[in-house]
């Protein structure tokens, strides 16, 4: 097993605005990633995008403490740099974040640059 270089992950933590139930944030949040990946700077950087719903009842019913944020989004790219790219391309900028305002506590979204090393992946022999 060895750290990956051919691409690289950003994992950003996100929770819902105050005021907007869970099944809003939801379909908000599917409607805003198809937004996002319809850029042209994203199609152009992002091998992938993926947004992960958290189940607040399972994690209660594994006894688990609950969780402060209602999902997680991934975006993988070849490198940290095609990521900086989309987040400072003035498309972007023009756009994305005065979306998110409308469903998303930008304040307390956590992203997680990552390098990757993959431990099993059934899928790939």
């Amino acid at each position: 097993m060895s750290v990956r270089t051919d691409r690289v992950r950003v994992v950003g933590l996100v929770k819902r605005k105050e005021g907007i139930s869970k099944e809003e944030f939801n379909r908000y949040w599917v409607e805003h990633g198809k937004l996002f990946a319809g850029l042209a700077v994203v199609k152009r950087n992002l091998l992938k995008y993926e947004q992960c719903f958290v189940h607040s009842d399972t994690v209660r019913a594994f006894g688990l403490p609950a969780v402060d944020y209602d999902g997680i989004g991934i975006v993988e790219a070849e490198s940290f740099a095609k990521i900086a790219e989309i987040i400072s391309d003035e498309e972007f900028t023009r756009i994305i974040p005065q979306d998110e305002e409308k469903f998303l506590d930008r304040a307390a979204t956590r992203p997680f640059p990552l390098n990757i090393a993959t431990v099993l992946d059934k899928n790939v022999q």
